[in-house]
């Protein structure tokens, strides 16, 4: 499980430190993981740990892969994604980068880089998020060997491990396998937010790709999909599953919930709810956003919805 931790010895505000804790079959603490069965990542003294921003994946020897995102103390526009494996007994494991760490540097580290997903494909790791250079911001996805090393058979022969979008003001928030491993990234394009803090209209990305990361050709042509199934704010997709009938299923929580399906060619399933689109009447906090399918044509929406009070986490079933 990850969350977060204040040290009480630090200062009358202290920061935010990554934090896993290991649980028994019974629910009760591992003993025999890290300390008592908590494994707190300390920050470095150049970085504080962005809220909401970390992803967990347990490989198949049950080592934990985790991604962050950190920002510079007093700039939380100077940010920095970073990768950790840990052992099964809760130490940093030494042969993932020597360190246990990865931090994703993009054009030599130069560029403010957002780690949003993290999935395993097979023995390797895949990432996505967006990355800025030159003032604008584009949805990108890497890939790293289990020795930490960017894989250089992925994405562009120009710049080998890493695929950036060719589209400005884009991020990817999930990743989701296909059945021929591949896989669907999906996020948002357009700014969704304007200089006083109200949310602007945006447009739900969708991007499929082979196992090496190019253009799966069968989904849209190989080229993004575009979407504004919420003629009022857009969509702005967090996260989504793919079911036996290789359909995509994704929720938005650009300001309302709302869900979209589409067919495996990108295409909007017109079967589902109301021409593709689903809305439920209420605001939510973006992130975090989580989608499970299950048996029976089913699935799980878990999210922040406002209420009266503030956010109230909630657990939504729906028939697809």
């Amino acid at each position: 499980m990850l969350g977060f931790t204040k040290l009480a010895s630090e200062t009358e505000s202290p920061p935010s430190h990554l934090t896993l804790s290991c649980f028994t079959t019974e629910g009760v603490l591992d003993p025999d993981f890290a300390v008592k069965g908590h494994l707190i990542l300390r920050n470095l003294p150049i970085e504080e740990l962005e809220d909401d921003s970390t992803e967990l994946a347990i490989q198949p020897d049950g080592k934990i892969v985790i991604s962050a995102t950190y920002y510079a103390p007093g700039n939380q526009s100077r940010v920095s994604g970073v990768l950790y494996r840990v052992t099964p007994k809760g130490e940093l494991d030494r042969s993932f980068n020597t360190t246990g760490r990865v931090n994703v540097f993009l054009n030599d580290g130069a560029d403010p880089t957002w780690v949003n997903a993290l999935q395993l494909m097979g023995d390797k790791i895949l990432i996505a998020g967006d990355v800025t250079h030159a003032g604008a911001t584009k949805a990108y996805f890497a890939r790293y060997n289990q020795d930490g090393t960017l894989d250089r058979t992925f994405g562009e022969p120009a710049n080998p491990g890493v695929y950036v979008l060719d589209i400005a003001d884009t991020t990817l928030h999930a990743l989701v396998k296909t059945a021929d491993d591949g896989f669907v990234a999906i996020g948002k394009s357009g700014i969704d937010r304007g200089e006083d803090g109200h949310q602007l209209p945006v447009k739900g990305l969708l991007v499929g790709r082979h196992a090496d990361g190019q253009p799966n050709l069968h989904f849209n042509r190989g080229e993004p999909v575009l979407t504004q199934l919420d003629q009022h704010l857009g969509d702005n997709w967090h996260a989504g599953f793919i079911d036996a009938d290789r359909r995509i299923t994704v929720v938005s929580t650009h300001s309302s919930v709302h869900f979209g399906r589409f067919l495996d060619n990108g295409l909007v399933d017109t079967s589902f709810g109301n021409n593709g689109y689903v809305g439920e009447d209420t605001l939510t906090v973006a992130k975090p956003a989580f989608m499970q399918r299950r048996l029976g044509n089913r699935f799980v929406f878990g999210g922040n919805p406002l209420g009266l009070g503030g956010a109230l986490g909630v657990l939504w079933a729906y028939w697809s």
